[in-house]
């Protein structure tokens, strides 16, 4: 189906930004110690967009899951 495409690409393209959202988020952990009250700043700055990442997400996977 022609329609499924966009679907599949914009998938890919959240993913990739959760695992890099991800991926940030454990090298400010990293960083606590030396950055302090900046850091937890920052953490949880990024524990809000993995959120909102993750309220986005899971309807578009479970709708994926239904299409297919």
């Amino acid at each position: 189906m022609p329609g499924k495409t966009p679907l599949r690409i914009f998938l890919i393209v959240v993913i990739g930004l959760m695992l890099r959202i991800g991926r940030l988020r454990r090298e400010y952990v990293r960083r606590v110690r030396w950055f302090g009250a900046l850091s937890f700043t920052i953490d949880r700055n990024s524990k809000t967009i993995a959120q909102a990442a993750n309220a986005v997400l899971f309807p578009a996977v479970l709708t994926a899951g239904l299409l297919s």
